[in-house]
């Protein structure tokens, strides 16, 4: 199998290695504002964040030794029993995980609330024929107009059920696409992980996904987090074939290319951080660049190939979107969302709510958010903003849980 060949200038060797480290020194300071958030939920622990911080890390680091100890075996078997070690430890890992994602499936009883549930509501509606486009008055889809083209797959995912002949009232068939959404992108990821490395890293990969809470209590969130999963899998595992097939044929490279372009449009109308690992490819790819006339000028080709069958890809991902939206001039616009982002926290606040929902169309509230955004930019000073940038960090990661408990089916009418 081909490999991904070495950095060759220092420069960006030293830019990994920084990029490295500051992701450990995140990772570290997450993992004990994960233990503070513990302190706030769990009265055991309320005003002693630090015991909460110290039993978290003591326990992940015992964690961490004991899988190692257990998998030593595993990783580093003598040479004439490596592949069948590596092979059972593989097929283990999959079967347990299979096995626990359909413990979840059929033993949780789990309500929609929030936007999986409005998402959902508004979809089943336009299946039925209830309604044939957005109610007007649907004021969840004038915030987070975003939401649009996801709405217009889960018509199109009830109108499949209505066509089999499932009943559209039961969870259970978007719990099972959910499943098998994340299993896809977990193979994605761990073949791009074995072809970057080897066989020991792939398993090291399965075996903390198997036991990360959220392969389970991610089940029945049909949401966009969900959605944009295997697309982001997909845009990585193509970059990881780009560069371990450098010598590949041009027809190839276009092919390859282009499937990245649509992923991207694909992922940004589902949930734009699905963005991230093309930005990150393009940075990889300019600092790996070589003066050489001739890849380039084929690696030119492959781009303006992909990037024009990416335009006429957009151009209908717009006009699916759209299909059953009744009415723009009060939809929040993303200046909004951005100046959200600039609360010391990055989380949302009612006040914002009403200040952007007092104007009468989406340009008043794209001017008006315009100049609030440019207020609390000048609030921060450089140092400010890596602040608040960290303080966002912990608002996103604390709860691991994703708040789990409070999707629980109690009410069983």
């Amino acid at each position: 199998m081909n490999q991904i060949p070495p950095l060759q200038s220092r420069p960006a060797r030293l830019f990994f290695g920084a990029v490295n480290a500051v992701t450990a020194l995140l990772l570290f300071w997450l993992g004990g504002q994960a233990a503070v958030f513990v302190s706030d939920e769990v009265d055991l622990f309320v005003g002693k964040e630090w015991q909460a911080t110290l039993i978290t890390v003591a326990m992940a680091a015992f964690l961490y030794l004991g899988l190692l100890f257990f998998f030593r075996r595993v990783l580093y078997p003598p040479e004439q029993q490596k592949a069948r070690c590596l092979r059972t430890a593989r097929i283990t890992l999959w079967v347990l995980l299979a096995a626990v994602q359909i413990v979840f499936l059929c033993c949780f009883d789990v309500k929609q609330i929030t936007d999986p549930y409005m998402v959902n509501d508004q979809a089943l509606s336009i299946a039925l024929g209830k309604e044939s486009v957005i109610s007007p008055d649907n004021l969840y889809f004038q915030i987070y107009s975003n939401n649009h083209f996801t709405l217009t797959m889960t018509v199109g995912f009830y109108r499949l059920l209505r066509l089999l002949g499932v009943h559209l009232y039961s969870n259970l068939p978007f719990g099972i696409l959910d499943t098998l959404l994340t299993d896809l992108s977990v193979w994605l990821a761990a073949d791009a992980i074995r072809r970057v490395k080897d066989e020991k890293y792939e398993i090291g990969f399965l075996l903390l996904t198997t036991l990360n809470p959220l392969t389970y209590l991610l089940v029945y969130w049909e949401y966009t987090m969900i959605y944009s999963l295997p697309v982001m899998a997909a845009e990585v595992w193509l970059f990881v074939r780009c560069l371990t097939d450098s010598d590949a044929r041009l027809t190839v490279r276009i092919c390859r290319l282009s499937l990245i372009g649509a992923l991207a449009v694909l992922g940004y109308f589902i949930r734009p951080t699905a963005l991230i690992p093309v930005i990150a490819f393009g940075i990889l790819c300019a600092l790996r660049a070589r003066p050489d006339k001739r890849r380039f000028l084929r690696s030119a080709c492959a781009l303006a190939c992909a990037a024009a069958l990416s335009v006429a890809f957009f151009a209908g991902c717009k006009a699916l979107s759209t299909k059953y939206v009744s009415r723009t001039d009060r939809y929040f616009p993303v200046t909004h969302w951005i100046m959200v982002g600039l609360t010391e926290r990055g989380n949302l606040i009612g006040d914002d709510y009403f200040f952007t929902n007092s104007f009468a169309t989406t340009s008043e509230m794209k001017t008006a958010t315009v100049s609030v955004i440019k207020e609390r930019c000048r609030q921060y000073s450089p140092i400010g903003f890596v602040k608040h940038c960290v303080k966002k960090l912990n608002t996103t990661w604390q709860d691991g849980s994703v708040r789990y408990w409070t999707r629980l089916q109690t009410d069983t009418r």
